[in-house]
């Protein structure tokens, strides 16, 4: 993934995050973001929606300078059963390939 020229600015009152990509991978779950330097970043995933999953993607800016870079960040989840509907925690759908 090439993140040359990226510049991030956000901050922790921003609208909820989202995930830049979303896929299975047989029967692991696998959500990619993007984040800045000086930035706390987290995947969660609650599988207690009755056959629906709801993700979250939580941050917050930390005080110090910050650097104009962007990284990038990974989560891989198991998911026993198959695939199933991914949500954010609001209910939007999050569409994953």
């Amino acid at each position: 993934m090439l993140l040359g020229g990226l510049i991030w600015l956000r901050t922790s009152h921003e609208q909820p995050r989202r995930f830049e990509s979303c896929r299975w991978e047989g029967d692991t779950l696998v959500l990619q973001w993007l984040y800045g330097a000086n930035e706390r970043v987290g995947a969660s995933l609650d599988a207690r929606g009755g056959g629906e999953l709801t993700v979250a993607l939580a941050g917050e800016v930390g005080d110090g300078d910050r650097v104009d870079i962007g990284l990038s960040g990974e989560a891989r989840f198991a998911v026993y059963g198959g695939r199933t509907a991914v949500r954010y925690e609001d209910g939007t759908p999050l569409k994953c390939s």
